[in-house]
């Protein structure tokens, strides 16, 4: 699909494409329950809370009604009905009593693991109309989900596009550091343009205060790049190497990442406190952001660039444009101010990173941004509906 085609919206099935799952310890009421429904409905049954609650375990996806007596072996009913609130919240849960237990049943009604009790033996009039209002209930339920989903996607799409407005602007600011925009382009077009839709109470998103908070990240953002991308002359360049660093830094930080050199010739043309800060940025992140476990970092020489390759089980490919953390910022950074680059690759078990640094800071000249570099962005976290 073209990226600047609209997606098309999720539709809400019918009541009728959802089950029913019915819940009793006599098998006589389970076969009429299910013979008389099955007409109408997709019914699925269980004899006790056990297998119910593996049903629920499996299915509950494709349940919008759960009904179940309370006088069961084991477990009454409003246990299983408790549980089914507490994982499932979106079942419709009903329960059925005799007269005798219509307290235990009003007082499920009040604490809200029902949305009501039918009284056996059933009217099967009665039970009927109740289950197709459990059913309107739940499909009204399931619109305005996907209504507030909708409606929190183009909000966070709308924070994106500002947030890559914001980094654009910071970085044409960056007078100190060289192709600070070809950095932030990078790493934007590097990032996953697919957004997660967090939870959350969207009809009642307070918009002053999104803006608020969007301030407040944008100038933490600011604050830790300018404090982590300078140092006393940032177009001082000297004889660097990279792996006597790597050792001195990676003292500082937990054991368990392997270092390989595939060549000799590891000594380029480097600021040293910027190239310092971006060693320990690849330790730090690789660690913090994969844990213990096997990783690696293999350094090697593509023609006239030093390649340095990390493979790690870092999730990159989970981040969004909102929660990018400003180390990995100050990477691209620190790497384009060289006049480097960074490709990332996701892999079964991670992203791999292949970081390029030239050797010599001589002769490098500033690249040309296309023309539609801006709209490519863009484009990328276009506000449009799931």
């Amino acid at each position: 699909m073209n990226q600047n085609e609209a997606k098309p919206m999720n539709t809400i099935r019918s009541a009728k494409d959802y089950y029913i799952l019915y819940v009793d310890d006599e098998e006589k009421s389970l076969k009429y329950f299910s013979r008389y429904f099955s007409r109408d409905y997709k019914i699925l049954t269980a004899i006790s809370t056990a297998e119910a609650r593996a049903i629920l375990d499996e299915k509950a996806t494709e349940i919008g009604v759960l009904i179940s007596d309370q006088r069961m072996p084991v477990e009454k009913g409003v246990e299983l009905l408790k549980y089914s609130r507490e994982t499932y919240p979106h079942i419709v849960r009903l329960l059925t009593t005799a007269y005798s237990e219509l307290n235990d049943a009003i007082e499920a009604v009040n604490r809200g693991e029902i949305m009501r009790y039918i009284p056996k033996p059933w009217d099967i009039n009665f039970l009927e109309l109740e289950i197709r209002q459990a059913l309107r209930y739940f499909i009204l339920n399931q619109e305005r989900e996907q209504l507030r989903r909708e409606k929190l996607s183009v909000i966070q799409r709308v924070m994106s596009f500002n947030r890559a407005k914001d980094l654009i602007i910071l970085s044409a600011g960056m007078t100190h550091i060289r192709n600070a925009v070809h950095a932030i382009r990078a790493c934007l077009l590097q990032l996953p343009e697919n957004l997660k839709v967090t939870t959350g109470n969207s009809f009642n998103y307070d918009l002053t205060q999104m803006i608020k908070s969007e301030i407040e990240a944008i100038l933490t953002l600011a604050t830790v790049i300018q404090k982590d991308i300078i140092s006393d002359n940032n177009l001082k360049f000297e004889p660097f190497n990279i792996i006597e660093k790597f050792k001195a830094v990676s003292g500082t930080t937990p054991a368990g990442i392997k270092l390989i050199s595939q060549t000799d010739d590891v000594t380029i043309e480097a600021n040293a406190v910027l190239m310092e800060k971006l060693l320990q940025i690849l330790l730090e992140q690789i660690y913090i952001r994969t844990g213990n476990g096997a990783k690696h970092i293999t350094i090697s020489r593509i023609d006239s660039d030093l390649q340095i390759h990390i493979h790690s089980g870092m999730q990159f490919h989970t981040l969004s444009l909102l929660n990018v953390p400003a180390p990995l910022l100050c990477l691209y950074y620190i790497c384009y101010h060289h006049g480097g680059s960074i490709q990332t690759e996701n892999t079964t078990t991670g992203t791999d990173w292949k970081i390029h640094l030239p050797y010599r800071q001589t002769d490098i000249a500033t690249p040309e941004l296309p023309s539609d570099w801006q709209e490519e962005i863009f484009q990328r976290f276009e506000v449009l509906p799931e």
